[in-house]
């Protein structure tokens, strides 16, 4: 990004006032608040929030709130397959979170890459708080024509097979015409070419065994209540500590 050479971004420590401003604000919509509250902790100068990489805001929060006091993030995880409730667990933010889609110094400002069915080349780029604010105004008439879930999965679709698409109607009859092959290939790559930090904690539960994961919910109740300080996740996947 031309406002930030090589992706560096000063972002202040979170702090009283900040935790002020969310019991306040907790009523925003979700991405009004992730947006506003972004705008507190960095010093954007030139650059308009609207061209800041949306997933890049929630980085930016979860970066903020471990500067004050080494926060972790406590709860109880839930297997998904049988359903048993493991001993709290603390998971140190973001040290224990994945990072994923990072991009290099020379990153052009998209991906491409080719889908393995029909052998299209798919160029796309990561969402801008812009992008997100746009999908978030979408009317009724807009959302019955391409449904939220698809318009935000295919609105960063830079070019198709080497054409830019006409409309993103037209985006979306193409990826309906995909094989489902296809269509789960695009949807794994998106997300993977997406920079952020999983809010996915991966887990094996205890009684059962099953492969399961924990989001974490990066919302004003996130950073009102569940974020403390508090003991360093010792164990990744036996949440009691048991070999």
């Amino acid at each position: 990004m031309d406002y930030f050479p090589k992706g560096e971004i000063t972002i202040y420590p979170w702090d009283s006032k900040m935790d002020d401003w969310v019991v306040k604000n907790q009523g925003l919509a979700p991405n009004d608040f992730l947006v506003q509250a972004v705008q507190r902790i960095v010093p954007l100068g030139q650059c308009p929030v609207q061209k800041l990489v949306f997933s890049d805001v929630q980085t930016i929060l979860l970066v903020s709130r471990a500067m004050r006091n080494n926060s972790v993030y406590a709860h109880q995880a839930k297997c998904t397959a049988c359903g048993f409730i493991h001993p709290e667990d603390h998971i140190r933010i973001p040290d224990d979170m994945e990072m994923v889609g990072v991009k290099n110094d020379d990153f052009i400002g998209h991906d491409t890459f080719t889908l393995p069915d029909c052998k299209d080349e798919v160029s796309i780029r990561p969402l801008t708080v812009g992008d997100i604010q746009r999908l978030d105004q979408r009317t009724e008439i807009d959302n019955s024509t391409v449904r939220r879930e698809s318009a935000e999965l295919l609105w960063g679709i830079v070019a198709v097979g080497g054409g830019k698409p006409d409309s993103l109607e037209e985006v979306d009859r193409w990826y309906g015409a995909l094989s489902p092959s296809d269509q789960l290939y695009f949807n794994l790559v998106r997300r993977e070419l997406d920079p952020h930090l999983s809010p996915d904690i991966k887990y094996s539960c205890n009684k059962c065994k099953a492969e399961f994961s924990v989001p974490v919910q990066l919302d004003s109740e996130f950073f009102r209540q569940r974020v403390r300080k508090g003991p360093i996740r010792q164990v990744a996947q036996s949440v009691d500590g048991s070999d």
